[in-house]
C-alpha cells in the first residue's frame, strides 16, 4: 500500500510522511519517508516549555526573538516477521537527518547531525472488537532503539520504551481499561519526554516551570525528538519533563449503545456515546536517580541561575513525585468526528 499524509504541508510548520508496504508474503516490508520542519519567531509563554530541557528560558514578561528553523527527514525500511497471529517481530534500520537553520546569521552554515539508527520492536495484539466498536483483549510494545552520529559520538543517543494495554468487559456495556507505559533515554545525549495535560486539547494551558536544569544550553535539534507519550489529566499541559518516565492510565468506559438494539438508535452521537470514569498517574525525572530516590531532580530546584542574581540556591524537598489525576468525560462521534471531553481534578 501507498500513502501520502501531509498536514499543512504549505505552512512554516509541518509533517509529511510517505510510505509503501508489502504485506503479500510471509515477512512483511515496510519502506518510510518522514519530514518534520518547526519554525520559531520567538520564545515566549506559548512555546517555553520546549525550551526548559535545553536551558533557555526568557525572564518574565519578556520574549526571545527568533528567526530559526529546524527539520528532521527520516528514512526507514522495517522488516516485520509475525511469529503467530498475535505476535510479531520488527527490526527498523534508518537513516537520520536533523537540520537547524538560523535566518538571523545567513552567513553561517546550516548545522546538521547525521545518524544511523536501528530498532527493534515486538508487538503483541489478540485484541477483539465486537460489533459496538469495543476493543476487548491484550496488546502490548516493547521497543529498543539505538542512534549513532556519524560525526560526534557525543550526539549517541539510546531509547527503551514498554507499552502494555487491557480492555476487560466487566459486565454488559461496561469495560475497565488499563495502560501502563515506561520510557527511558539513554545515551550520551538522552531525549525528553513530557507529562501532563494531553496533546491536541482546544483549552490547553501550559505550565510555568520554576527553575532550570544546570549547565550550558542545549541543541535546538533535540526538540525534534521529544516525546508526548500519553495523557496526564488534571495538570497543565507540559507540567513534567524528564528523560525518564512512567505513566498509568485506568479508564472505566459505560457504553450505551450496548443497552439498546442498534436499530432503534439512528442517531450516530447516541450510537457511539460513551461515558467515562479515569484515573491517571505518572512521573518523568532525570538521571539515574528515580522517583523513590530522596534526591531526584523532580524534588530539586535551582534558583538563582538567570547571572544576574547574587545568589544561588539548591533548594530539596520530599514531596511525592507521583502526579494523579481522576475525572469523568464523555466520547462521542459528531459529524464523522471522533470527540473527546474530560474534567479533571489533579493531586501533587
Amino acid at each position: 500500500k501507498t500513502y501520502v499524509r501531509p498536514s499543512a504541508p504549505f505552512f512554516k510548520n509541518y509533517d509529511y510522511t510517505l510510505s509503501y508496504g508489502n504485506f503479500s508474503k510471509k515477512i512483511d516490508y515496510v519502506f518510510k519517508f518522514e519530514k518534520r520542519s518547526i519554525n520559531f519567531e520567538g520564545i515566549d509563554e506559548d512555546n517555553n516549555y520546549l525550551f526548559r530541557p535545553l536551558k533557555i528560558y526568557p525572564q518574565s514578561d519578556k520574549t526571545i526573538l527568533l528567526s530559526r528553523r529546524i527539520v528532521s527527514q527520516k528514512f526507514s525500511a522495517s522488516v516485520i516477521y509475525p511469529f503467530s497471529e498475535n505476535l510479531k517481530f520488527e527490526f527498523v534500520p534508518s537513516f537520520l537527518k536533523a537540520t537547524d537553520i538560523d535566518y538571523e546569521l545567513p552567513g553561517r552554515e546550516s548545522l546538521n547531525n547525521l545518524y544511523i539508527s536501528g530498532g527493534v520492536h515486538l508487538v503483541y495484539d489478540n485484541t477483539k472488537t465486537n460489533s459496538n466498536g469495543i476493543d476487548l483483549g491484550t496488546k502490548g510494545r516493547f521497543s529498543v532503539e539505538k542512534n549513532i552520529n556519524f560525526k560526534d559520538n557525543k550526539q549517541n543517543f539510546e531509547s527503551l520504551n514498554l507499552d502494555l494495554r487491557h480492555y476487560q468487559k466487566l459486565v454488559k456495556g461496561l469495560v475497565l481499561a488499563g495502560r501502563f507505559n515506561l520510557g527511558k533515554s539513554m545515551g550520551n545525549s538522552p531525549k525528553f519526554s513530557y507529562l501532563g495535560g494531553a496533546e491536541n486539547t482546544v483549552n490547553r494551558t501550559i505550565y510555568d516551570a520554576q527553575g532550570l536544569l544546570p549547565g550550558p544550553a542545549g541543541d535546538f535539534r533535540d526538540i525534534l525528538f521529544y516525546n508526548f507519550p500519553g495523557q496526564l489529566r488534571g495538570f497543565d499541559f507540559a507540567r513534567l519533563f524528564g528523560n525518564n518516565y512512567i505513566l498509568s492510565n485506568f479508564e472505566l468506559r459505560g457504553h450505551l449503545a450496548e443497552y439498546f438494539p442498534r436499530s432503534s438508535m439512528s442517531s450516530t452521537f447516541l450510537r457511539s456515546l460513551q461515558l467515562i470514569a479515569f484515573y491517571d498517574i505518572g512521573t518523568a525525572w532525570n538521571g539515574n536517580k528515580g522517583p523513590f530516590s530522596r534526591q531526584n531532580s523532580l524534588n530539586t530546584i535551582l534558583i538563582g541561575t538567570d547571572g544576574i542574581s547574587p545568589f544561588f540556591a539548591e533548594v530539596t524537598n520530599f514531596k511525592n513525585p507521583f502526579l494523579m489525576g481522576t475525572g469523568l468525560g464523555l466520547r462521542t462521534t459528531i459529524l464523522g468526528l471522533f470527540v473527546k471531553a474530560d474534567y479533571a481534578v489533579g493531586k501533587e
